[in-house]
Protein backbone atom coordinates (compact mmCIF):
# COMPACT_ATOMS: atom_id res chain seq x y z
CA UNK A 1 0.00 0.00 0.00
CA UNK A 2 1.51 3.86 -0.76
CA UNK A 3 0.22 6.81 1.52
CA UNK A 4 -1.34 9.17 -0.26
CA UNK A 5 -1.23 12.95 0.94
CA UNK A 6 -4.72 15.00 0.88
CA UNK A 7 -3.52 18.54 1.49
CA UNK A 8 -6.32 21.32 1.36
CA UNK A 9 -6.54 24.35 2.76
CA UNK A 10 -3.83 24.51 5.79
CA UNK A 11 -4.12 20.72 6.78
CA UNK A 12 -3.03 17.59 5.45
CA UNK A 13 -4.05 13.93 5.73
CA UNK A 14 -2.01 10.67 5.17
CA UNK A 15 -4.45 8.03 3.90
CA UNK A 16 -3.34 4.65 2.81
CA UNK A 17 -4.54 3.36 -0.77
CA UNK A 18 -4.00 0.08 -2.00
CA UNK A 19 -1.93 0.12 -5.41
CA UNK A 20 0.39 2.61 -5.05
CA UNK A 21 0.99 6.52 -4.58
CA UNK A 22 -2.27 8.20 -6.41
CA UNK A 23 -1.97 11.51 -4.00
CA UNK A 24 -2.77 14.95 -4.53
CA UNK A 25 -2.14 18.23 -2.63
CA UNK A 26 -3.21 21.30 -2.36
CA UNK A 27 -3.47 23.53 -5.62
CA UNK A 28 -3.56 20.13 -7.84
CA UNK A 29 -7.28 21.05 -9.03
CA UNK A 30 -7.75 17.63 -10.74
CA UNK A 31 -7.37 15.40 -7.15
CA UNK A 32 -9.68 17.99 -5.78
CA UNK A 33 -11.77 17.68 -8.41
CA UNK A 34 -11.81 13.35 -7.78
CA UNK A 35 -12.74 13.80 -4.37
CA UNK A 36 -15.70 16.54 -4.33
CA UNK A 37 -16.54 13.46 -6.79
CA UNK A 38 -16.41 10.72 -4.89
CA UNK A 39 -17.60 12.65 -1.91
CA UNK A 40 -21.31 13.09 -4.01
CA UNK A 41 -21.83 9.44 -3.00
CA UNK A 42 -21.65 10.99 0.40
CA UNK A 43 -25.13 12.09 2.08
CA UNK A 44 -25.99 14.25 5.14
CA UNK A 45 -23.43 15.46 7.59
CA UNK A 46 -20.93 13.93 6.14
CA UNK A 47 -21.08 15.13 2.79
CA UNK A 48 -21.67 18.23 3.74
CA UNK A 49 -18.76 18.31 6.24
CA UNK A 50 -16.19 17.41 3.19
CA UNK A 51 -17.28 19.29 0.22
CA UNK A 52 -17.28 22.37 3.23
CA UNK A 53 -13.35 21.40 3.88
CA UNK A 54 -13.00 20.73 0.07
CA UNK A 55 -14.31 24.06 -1.20
CA UNK A 56 -12.40 26.28 1.13
CA UNK A 57 -15.80 27.19 2.74
CA UNK A 58 -14.22 28.67 5.88
CA UNK A 59 -11.08 27.57 8.46
CA UNK A 60 -11.32 24.06 10.49
CA UNK A 61 -12.33 26.32 13.62
CA UNK A 62 -14.78 27.76 11.78
CA UNK A 63 -16.30 24.44 10.81
CA UNK A 64 -15.58 23.07 14.20
CA UNK A 65 -17.42 26.13 15.74
CA UNK A 66 -20.82 25.54 13.26
CA UNK A 67 -20.46 21.62 14.66
CA UNK A 68 -20.50 22.12 18.33
CA UNK A 69 -16.64 20.28 18.37
CA UNK A 70 -13.39 20.62 18.26
CA UNK A 71 -10.93 20.93 15.62
CA UNK A 72 -9.10 17.65 16.54
CA UNK A 73 -12.82 16.06 15.96
CA UNK A 74 -12.69 17.21 12.67
CA UNK A 75 -9.63 16.62 11.78
CA UNK A 76 -10.34 13.59 12.69
CA UNK A 77 -13.64 12.71 10.85
CA UNK A 78 -12.90 14.12 7.70
CA UNK A 79 -9.50 11.94 7.97
CA UNK A 80 -11.63 9.14 8.27
CA UNK A 81 -14.37 10.35 5.73
CA UNK A 82 -11.59 10.56 3.44
CA UNK A 83 -9.74 7.07 4.20
CA UNK A 84 -13.36 5.60 3.13
CA UNK A 85 -14.31 7.35 -0.35
CA UNK A 86 -10.25 6.65 -1.36
CA UNK A 87 -9.02 3.51 -0.63
CA UNK A 88 -10.58 0.61 2.06
CA UNK A 89 -12.99 -2.02 1.42
CA UNK A 90 -15.34 0.18 -1.03
CA UNK A 91 -12.43 1.08 -3.41
CA UNK A 92 -11.89 -2.82 -3.60
CA UNK A 93 -15.50 -3.48 -4.26
CA UNK A 94 -15.08 -0.77 -7.53
CA UNK A 95 -11.79 -2.66 -8.54
CA UNK A 96 -13.76 -5.98 -9.07
CA UNK A 97 -17.23 -4.46 -9.70
CA UNK A 98 -17.03 -7.57 -12.83
CA UNK A 99 -18.05 -9.93 -9.75
CA UNK A 100 -21.08 -7.77 -8.40
CA UNK A 101 -24.28 -7.01 -10.34
CA UNK A 102 -26.01 -2.64 -10.26
CA UNK A 103 -27.59 -3.40 -7.00
CA UNK A 104 -24.78 -5.45 -5.20
CA UNK A 105 -22.62 -2.36 -6.47
CA UNK A 106 -25.16 0.26 -4.93
CA UNK A 107 -25.51 -1.68 -1.73
CA UNK A 108 -21.92 -1.60 -1.17
CA UNK A 109 -21.43 2.06 -1.88
CA UNK A 110 -24.60 2.23 1.30
CA UNK A 111 -22.72 -0.06 3.46
CA UNK A 112 -19.22 1.15 3.26
CA UNK A 113 -19.74 4.60 2.51
CA UNK A 114 -22.38 6.13 3.42
CA UNK A 115 -22.28 3.55 6.78
CA UNK A 116 -26.12 2.92 6.47
CA UNK A 117 -27.54 -0.11 8.18
CA UNK A 118 -28.97 -2.83 6.69
CA UNK A 119 -32.55 -2.08 7.17
CA UNK A 120 -31.90 1.66 5.94
CA UNK A 121 -30.73 -0.02 2.93
CA UNK A 122 -33.60 -2.51 2.21
CA UNK A 123 -35.80 0.40 2.78
CA UNK A 124 -34.36 2.97 0.34
CA UNK A 125 -33.18 0.17 -2.33
CA UNK A 126 -36.93 -1.50 -1.68
CA UNK A 127 -35.43 -4.93 -0.94
CA UNK A 128 -35.81 -7.55 1.64
CA UNK A 129 -32.98 -7.55 4.98
CA UNK A 130 -31.85 -10.94 3.47
CA UNK A 131 -31.11 -9.92 -0.20
CA UNK A 132 -29.03 -6.84 1.79
CA UNK A 133 -26.96 -9.18 3.83
CA UNK A 134 -26.83 -11.77 1.13
CA UNK A 135 -25.00 -8.92 -1.06
CA UNK A 136 -23.01 -7.51 1.95
CA UNK A 137 -21.47 -11.09 2.79
CA UNK A 138 -20.67 -11.36 -1.07
CA UNK A 139 -19.03 -7.90 -0.67
CA UNK A 140 -17.02 -8.46 2.25
CA UNK A 141 -15.98 -12.17 0.37
CA UNK A 142 -14.27 -9.99 -2.77
CA UNK A 143 -12.54 -7.79 -0.12
CA UNK A 144 -11.38 -10.69 1.88
CA UNK A 145 -9.60 -12.58 -1.23
CA UNK A 146 -8.42 -9.55 -2.49
CA UNK A 147 -6.19 -8.53 0.73
CA UNK A 148 -5.44 -12.07 1.06
CA UNK A 149 -4.03 -11.40 -2.53
CA UNK A 150 -1.60 -8.47 -1.86
CA UNK A 151 -0.56 -10.38 1.73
Amino acid sequence: MGRVGVEVGSSFFGLEVPGGEVGGRRGDAAWIEFLRGRAESLVGEDRALVLMYLEGQGSVSQIAQLAGVGEAAIYRKVGAIMQRLVGGSYMTCVRGRCQLGRLEMAIARDYLVRRLSQSAIASSRGVSIYRVRKAIDKVERIVTAANEKQA
